[in-house]
């Protein structure tokens, strides 16, 4: 068996070494980057959140809207309320499809 002078010893502990300190920097790196892509993700679901709740907002506004319209006898302006009302509802939709209601045939 032939033996290992020092030098060659501490060069294999030089490469180790980085080596350890390269999967160290991955790990932390990939930690970082799912930190991040969740992050991303929840400014993203709350940003659609509050575009969502705008919509259905705007959708309750005009539906009062049409409402004191027919109050008003002017049934006109309320088909007008009432057609911007589906039309934010629509939107809400199809921007998330899991607030339709499930209809049966």
């Amino acid at each position: 068996m032939r033996k290992i002078n020092s030098r060659t010893k501490a060069v294999f502990a030089g490469v180790l070494a980085v080596f350890v300190m390269l999967l160290f920097v991955m790990c932390t790196t990939a930690t970082s980057d799912e930190n991040e892509l969740q992050e991303n993700k929840q400014i993203q679901t709350e940003e659609k959140r509050k575009e969502l709740l705008s919509e259905a907002t705007s959708a309750i506004r005009e539906t009062e809207n049409a409402l004191r319209a027919l109050d008003d006898d002017d049934s006109e302006y309320a088909i007008e309320s009432l057609e911007r009302a589906s039309g934010k509802l629509s939107i809400i939709l199809a921007r998330a499809p899991e607030f339709a209601l499930p209809l049966q045939a």
